[in-house]
């Protein structure tokens, strides 16, 4: 349960940091400092890796591909675009892999 509990607190932390927008777009060096400050009290980077961060951020990413997808009416390459995909293969075979559903057919299973 704490591995679970660590992740959320990173989120909102990511979160958080991503929607400010009087500081420009921090680095995931600094995603990390933030999330580990928080979480261990230290930046040393004993506790959370880059990796950990680039990963949060796909799933994010992910996430909010989900939310386009069901709340709007944006086509799947409108969606790819939104979230900073050049090619809209690539990003429905990551949806897909993350998901197990391609995103027309998630669009087509929420909305029924």
């Amino acid at each position: 349960m704490p591995h679970i509990k660590n992740a959320l607190i990173r989120f909102r932390i990511i979160d958080k940091m991503l929607r400010n927008k009087y500081r420009p777009f921090p680095s995931k060096k600094e995603l990390r400092e933030a999330c580990e400050e928080s979480l261990y009290g230290s930046i040393s980077g004993e506790h959370i890796c880059d990796s950990t961060i680039e990963k949060d951020l796909f799933n994010m990413k992910m996430e909010h591909a989900c939310h386009l997808l069901d709340s709007t009416q944006l086509s799947v390459k409108g969606v790819a675009v939104a979230l900073g995909y050049d090619d809209q293969l690539y990003f429905s075979r990551q949806f897909s892999k993350t998901v197990g559903l391609s995103p027309r057919a998630y669009r087509r299973s929420v909305r029924g």
